[in-house]
């Protein structure tokens, strides 16, 4: 790791690893990051839940990103993205001319998952456990990507983060559907141990994140678009 203040450049690498409902949003903050400090090389590790806990036990990454951090006094998460999960099926859905579904109605159809240790299904199942809802047809499926696609092809019906289908919802290939205590509530989260102090990089990329929540905040909950240029070409720096 070298911090140069003599010509105010940084570089070193950052790790990051980030559970795969997360991979919608972690690129942006990157990408952002990384035209400010070009010469930070990344590595990104995407993963299920299950794994980024295991990883982060063993400290394998500067953060993990996450949704549903334990509580775990030897953790330090700093909440930064809404995560909303939703209901979703294809157009013209039985579902979408009932008055109110409910979950059980929604249950009663095959319901597309993730594999267990996914935060997306954990969070579902919490959800129906709740209101005393089973769920015997499902079909599980490796991806948020291979789940949105089958409920596009009419396989069943999904729970999905918002930001995985907000282009299909716009699109009018998806539809949401409102179902009682909808849409779950989480939030990506960075994640380190408190044994593990973060490098000056890592750091670095935290406050960089905290300076400009508001902004990625304000462009996730819009409409789709491009975020502002931020002036800077993707090419690799060459040595003279």
């Amino acid at each position: 790791m070298n911090l140069s203040d003599i010509n105010g450049k940084i570089s070193g690498e950052l790790s990051i690893a980030a559970v795969s409902s997360a991979q919608y949003v972690v690129p942006y903050l990157l990408a952002r990051f990384r035209a400010n400090y070009p010469e930070v090389h990344v590595r990104l590790k995407v993963c299920n839940r299950r794994q980024a806990l295991e990883r982060l036990a063993e400290q394998q990454d500067d953060l993990v990103i996450m949704a549903m951090v334990p509580e775990d006094d030897r953790l330090v998460a700093m909440p930064i993205i809404d995560n909303e999960l939703i209901a979703v099926v294809w157009p013209e859905h039985p579902l979408l001319l009932m008055p109110q579904p409910s979950l059980a109605d929604f249950a009663r159809h095959y319901v597309l998952m993730r594999e267990p240790g996914s935060g997306v299904r954990n969070a579902f199942e919490q959800m129906a456990a709740n209101q005393q809802v089973a769920l015997p047809h499902c079909i599980e499926l490796g991806t948020n990507e291979a789940i949105k696609g089958g409920v596009m092809a009419h396989l069943g019906v999904a729970v999905l983060p918002r930001l995985a289908v907000q282009l299909e919802l716009e699109q009018g290939l998806l539809f949401e559907l409102g179902l009682p205590d909808f849409p779950i509530h989480r939030s990506w989260c960075t994640v380190y141990t408190r044994e593990r102090l973060p490098t000056p990089v890592a750091e670095l990329f935290l406050s960089f994140i905290r300076e400009h929540l508001p902004d990625y905040r304000r462009h996730f909950q819009a409409p789709s678009s491009p975020l502002p240029s931020h002036g800077v070409a993707c090419l690799p720096i060459l040595s003279p």
